[in-house]
């Protein structure tokens, strides 16, 4: 397995390094750290960037190389890892754009976080990429720990999870983990629980270890974090959807939003571009 560490060798950025190395240490895999430079395309500014191309990745790798070395030091392993300069006018684009050429499996980056208005700002580079990527992403909050995964939780609109469980249930596998699929309903909501949904999903996911929670909520985003604070869950796991226009609007897409404030890694899939 691969898995693409994108660095601008901050704090958030070293702890998605850390994570990624427990799971590649697991996954027997190997991690590419990519760096990322941004660049107009002016033909002026593209002229003094080519003359400081150069110097700016050797500073780079020597960065990264020390970073490196510290990581695999705290996790205790002599994984594979591998450094790669990118550039462009787009973050996500450029680092979708790599991993899908160079094969990569999963792409983890870190997140410092945010509350109040800040949540409402999509154009940092977590949300950016959650939208523009076509393979998963995870991401990791700055003061996440690394935890063998024992429960995860796929929060789910229950619409094609038929389509989505299998994929969860992969990894759940490998870790032998507990897989929560959890649906939140309207504390209006009058819709009994279909009992034979968990055998459905139990045998559509090729995997025992299933179990099925519908709560009540008027606030997704709140009653997935408290389910989790009170199952003391290791990650979540959420397919995400286009925006419509209220959402572009007002941020209140709840992967998004978890993506800023969860206390454990959030793994998301964007359905609307896998391949």
């Amino acid at each position: 397995m691969k898995l693409l560490v994108p660095t601008d060798f901050s704090k958030p950025s070293k702890a998605a390094l850390v994570y990624a190395a427990h799971m590649a240490k697991k996954l027997q895999g190997e991690i590419i750290v990519l760096w990322f430079n941004s660049i107009q395309s002016s033909k002026k500014t593209l002229s003094k960037w080519k003359k400081l191309e150069a110097e700016m990745i050797a500073i780079a790798e020597e960065d990264a190389s020390h970073l490196v070395k510290e990581v695999l030091t705290e996790v205790k392993s002599k994984i594979p890892v591998s450094y790669h300069f990118t550039s462009g006018a787009s973050f996500a684009e450029s680092v979708d754009d790599y991993a899908v050429k160079n094969d990569v499996d999963m792409i983890v980056m870190g997140t410092k976080g945010a509350s109040g208005v800040k949540k409402l700002i999509m154009g940092s580079n977590a949300t950016s990429m959650i939208d523009h990527s076509r393979v998963p992403v995870l991401v990791v909050p700055e003061k996440a720990e690394f935890r063998p995964l024992k429960k995860i939780v796929y929060a789910s609109s229950l619409y094609e999870w038929d389509l989505e469980i299998r994929t969860i249930a992969t990894l759940a596998a490998i870790y032998s983990a507990t897989l929560h699929v959890l649906h939140v309903s309207p504390s209006t909501s009058k819709a009994k629980i279909d009992k034979n949904l968990l055998p459905q999903m139990i045998k559509t996911a090729g995997y025992q270890k299933i179990v099925y929670q519908d709560v009540k909520g008027d606030n997704i985003s709140e009653a997935i974090d408290n389910y989790i604070i009170a199952n003391n869950v290791d990650m979540l796991a959420m397919f995400t959807h286009k925006l419509d226009n209220y959402e572009k609007l007002f941020g209140r897409s709840v992967t998004r939003q978890l993506a800023f404030h969860a206390q454990i890694p959030l793994l998301t899939f964007n359905k609307t571009l896998l391949i």
